[in-house]
C-alpha cells in the first residue's frame, strides 16, 4: 500500500491543506511550530481514522483529541487516497468528530469497500497490511518521542526485537526461532509453484483470477459509461426533435388560421361583389324612373288640364311616358 495524498480539510492547525507524497520516500522539513507533527499526525488518522465507541476512551485517544482536533473550526476532517498492490487506488475519508461519515471508497469503480478494512466501526487502512491502528501506531508511525526514547532505552527495545524473533518464548533460540518460521512457512505459505497446492500459489491463482474480473469489469464499466453517455446524447436529440416538432406544428396552425382568414376574405369579397352588382342594378332603375319621372312633368307642363281629347295625340302621351 502506497500512500498518495493527504488532505487536511481541518486538523489541528491545518484547513484545506494537501500533502502529496512522491513515489518513494517524502521528506518533510521546516522549522519549529511548522505543522510537521501535525501532518504526522493527520496522516496517521486519515489512513486508520478513530475507534468508535462508547465511552470516554483511551488517554491515549483523549491526549490524540486535545492536540490535533481543531481550534477554531466546526469540523475535524481528513482524508488520503492510497494505491493498493492489487492496482486499485482508493479513498479514504474520516469525519473525526461525529465519526460518522467514514468510508473508503474504490475511486475506479465508485464502489464503497469499507466493510474489507472496518475495525471497531472505522475504517483502519492498516488492516490491509494485517495490522490495526494500534499496532500500526507502534510499527509503521513511530513519532518523534518514540524515536528519541530509544535513545534512552536501547535495551528495552532489543528486548522486544528478540522476544519478536522467538515464537516459543524469551528462551528460545535464533535456530529454534528459524525452524518455526521455515516450518510455518512451508506449510501455511508454500512455494510459488504452478502445480503447489499451498495458501501462497492458491492466493496467486485467485488473485489472477480476480485481476481478469477486475479487468473485465473496467472495461464493462467503460463500455457501460459510453453507452450511458451515447444514451444522453440521444436523448437530447430527441428532445431537440420534439421542440422541432412542436415549432412545425405551430406554423402549421399558423398557417391554418392565416387560411381561414384568406377564406373568410374571399367570401367577404365576394359578397362585396354581390352587393356592388345590387347596387348597379338599383341605381339603373333609379335612373330609369328618374328619366319616367322627368317625362312625367314635361308632359304635365305640356298638358296641365289634363289629357288631350284627341285620340291620336292621348296615345303619343302614353307611348312617351
Amino acid at each position: 500500500m502506497r500512500i498518495e495524498s493527504v488532505t487536511a480539510h481541518a486538523f489541528g492547525p491545518l484547513v484545506d491543506a494537501e500533502l502529496e507524497l512522491a513515489p518513494g520516500m517524502t521528506v518533510i522539513a521546516g522549522v519549529n511550530e511548522s505543522a510537521k507533527s501535525s501532518w504526522h499526525a493527520a496522516i496517521y488518522a486519515a489512513l486508520v481514522g478513530r475507534r468508535r465507541g462508547r465511552g470516554a476512551g483511551t488517554r491515549d485517544e483523549r491526549q490524540f483529541i486535545d492536540k490535533h482536533r481543531p481550534w477554531d473550526h466546526s469540523q475535524w476532517r481528513v482524508s488520503a487516497v492510497v494505491a493498493l498492490d492489487d492496482g486499485r487506488r482508493v479513498e479514504l475519508t474520516h469525519d473525526l468528530d461525529g465519526k460518522v461519515d467514514c468510508r473508503a471508497t474504490d475511486l475506479a469503480l465508485g464502489r464503497d469497500v469499507s466493510a474489507e478494512i472496518m475495525h471497531e466501526g472505522a475504517p483502519d487502512a492498516s488492516r490491509w497490511l494485517g495490522l490495526d491502528r494500534k499496532t500500526f501506531a507502534a510499527t509503521a508511525c513511530v513519532s518523534q518521542a518514540q524515536l528519541l526514547s530509544v535513545l534512552a532505552s536501547a535495551e528495552g527495545l532489543q528486548e522486544h526485537l528478540q522476544r519478536a524473533a522467538s515464537t516459543a518464548g524469551s528462551d528460545a533460540t535464533a535456530a529454534a526461532a528459524l525452524a518455526a518460521l521455515a516450518k510455518f512457512a512451508r506449510e501455511r505459505v508454500g512455494r510459488d509453484q504452478a502445480n503447489s497446492t499451498r495458501p501462497l500459489r492458491v492466493a496467486k491463482n485467485r488473485l489472477a483470477d480476480a485481476q481478469t474480473a477486475l479487468s473485465q469489469a473496467l472495461d464493462e464499466h467503460e463500455e457501460y459509461l459510453r453507452l450511458v453517455e451515447e444514451a444522453e446524447a440521444r436523448r437530447r436529440e430527441a428532445g431537440d426533435a420534439q421542440d422541432r416538432v412542436r415549432s412545425v406544428e405551430e406554423v402549421a396552425q399558423a398557417t391554418e388560421r392565416l387560411l381561414d382568414a384568406v377564406r373568410a376574405a374571399a367570401a367577404a369579397a365576394e359578397e362585396y361583389e354581390r352587393a356592388e352588382q345590387a347596387r348597379e342594378q338599383l341605381a339603373g332603375r333609379l335612373a330609369e324612373q328618374s328619366d319616367r319621372l322627368s317625362r312625367i312633368e314635361q308632359l304635365h307642363a305640356t298638358f296641365p288640364e289634363g289629357p288631350p281629347a284627341d285620340h291620336d295625340e292621348a296615345e303619343q302621351v302614353v307611348r312617351a311616358v
